[in-house]
C-alpha cells in the first residue's frame, strides 16, 4: 500500500539502503526487468534496458576521460539517449548539464562555459550550433552524436557494469539553467539528495500505485 498523503518515502520504501541511481534503478531492474519504465519520443524502455543502456553510457563517458565531478552537457531534442547519459553520468559520479534545446550562439556559449563540460551529447540539428562555439570554450570538449552507431553501442553492446564509483546522494547531480530573462542564465546546482526526495515526495503526495502512468509534456531540460 502507498503511504498516507503527505508522508515522505525513504530509501527503505524502495528496497535500498540509500538513494543513489544505481541502487534504485538496479533494484527495480532486478524486480521488474520487463516492465516498461518510460516511453520517450515513441520508444518504450524497460527497467532492465535502462539499466544496461545507462551502464553503456557510463562506460562510454569513462572512456572519454569523464570522471567524478566532471560535467556532461546534454544538448539534444527529447530522446531516450538524453536519459541514458543522464543516468550514466550518475553511475560514475559525473554531473549532467541540462541545456535548453533551443540554445544557440552566445547564449549557448555562456551555458557551456558555466558547465565546463568535458563531453557534449548532441544531435544532427544542433551539431552546427555546437561547432560554432566550441572553439571559444577554451577547454578540450568531446562531442558525442546521436546516430545509428551510438544507438547500436548503447542498445546492442555487451552488458558490462559501469566503471567508477556512483554519485552519493549528497553530491552534485545536475545543473539546470534559469531562463535568462533578467540577465545571463545562471546554473542551478542540484544534488541527488534533492532530486530523489522531490520525486519521493511527489510519489507520496500524488499517491502513485503500481501500474499507474505519469504523463508529462515538459522538455527534459526544465
Amino acid at each position: 500500500m502507498p503511504p498516507d498523503r503527505g508522508q515522505h518515502l525513504g530509501p527503505s520504501d524502495f528496497g535500498v539502503d540509500r538513494f543513489t541511481v544505481p541502487a534504485v534503478l538496479d533494484r527495480r531492474a532486478e524486480q521488474y526487468p520487463d516492465r516498461v519504465m518510460m516511453s520517450i519520443a515513441g520508444v518504450e524502455v524497460t527497467f532492465e534496458q535502462m539499466r544496461r543502456r545507462s551502464c553503456a553510457a557510463a562506460n562510454m563517458l569513462a572512456g572519454l576521460g569523464v570522471g567524478r565531478g566532471d560535467c556532461v552537457a546534454l544538448f539534444t531534442a527529447t530522446c531516450p539517449e538524453w536519459v541514458y547519459f543522464w543516468l550514466g553520468a550518475a553511475r560514475i559520479g559525473a554531473v549532467s548539464a541540462a541545456v535548453n534545446a533551443a540554445s544557440r550562439g552566445d547564449f549557448l556559449l555562456h551555458i557551456l562555459r558555466l558547465a565546463s563540460a568535458k563531453v557534449i551529447l548532441t544531435d544532427a540539428e544542433r551539431r552546427p550550433r555546437v561547432d560554432e562555439v566550441t572553439g571559444a570554450l577554451g577547454t578540450r570538449t568531446d562531442v558525442v552524436m546521436r546516430d545509428d552507431s551510438l544507438d547500436a553501442a548503447l542498445c546492442d553492446g555487451p552488458d558490462r557494469p559501469a566503471t567508477g564509483r556512483p554519485a552519493d546522494a549528497g553530491e552534485l547531480g545536475s545543473l539546470f539553467y534559469t531562463s535568462g530573462t533578467t540577465g545571463p542564465s545562471k546554473a542551478v546546482a542540484t544534488t541527488w539528495h534533492y532530486l530523489f526526495w522531490v520525486a519521493a515526495t511527489v510519489a507520496a503526495a500524488w499517491e502513485f500505485r503500481p501500474g499507474e502512468v505519469l504523463w508529462t509534456a515538459m522538455p527534459l531540460f526544465i
